[in-house]
């Protein structure tokens, strides 16, 4: 059975790390070029251009998220969108009416609620490319609408 991940690219956060760790370990573009380039078979030398699992496989050999405070904090945010997309299953103008237990549906509940960050929230932009205190906070706006609506029902 071939695992989600396996034809997944890469994320935007993973992008960043991967920048950040090729800058804090002294490699240049040309370095970094060549580095991708040896370890994709010539498939590419972007990091734009690797999958989801290459990108952790070579997270992996820098260490990230290995030590206790990165993967503490990793965990927390993966719970906090985990709540923001319950969250959206009780709102009504989002996911509420929605079923996800297909991939293809929940793909579409989770561009809803980007495009609900980037048209409504203070930052304008997708829940993906905010950081942690961003989604928090993103969680908290969710959080006042779902008790809102939920009032309301019950007014009703």
């Amino acid at each position: 059975m071939m695992k989600k991940t396996d034809n997944k690219m890469i994320t935007p956060a993973q992008i960043k790390a991967l920048q950040a760790c090729f800058c804090k370990t002294g490699y240049d573009a040309d370095d970094r070029h060549h580095y991708i380039y040896q370890i994709t078979d010539g498939r590419t030398k972007s990091t734009t251009g690797l999958t989801f699992n290459e990108a952790s496989d070579l997270l992996k050999k820098f260490n990230i998220g290995n030590d206790n405070a990165s993967t503490k904090i990793i965990m927390a945010t993966k719970r906090t969108l985990a709540a923001i997309y319950k969250l959206s299953l009780h709102i009504s103008f989002l996911n509420a009416a929605y079923d996800t237990r297909d991939e293809a549906t929940y793909r579409m509940n989770l561009a809803k609620i980007n495009k609900f960050c980037t048209e409504k929230s203070r930052y304008r932009k997708p829940l993906t490319r905010m950081n942690k205190g961003e989604i928090d906070e993103i969680k908290r706006q969710f959080e006042a609408i779902a008790r809102k609506e939920s009032k309301v029902e019950s007014d009703e």
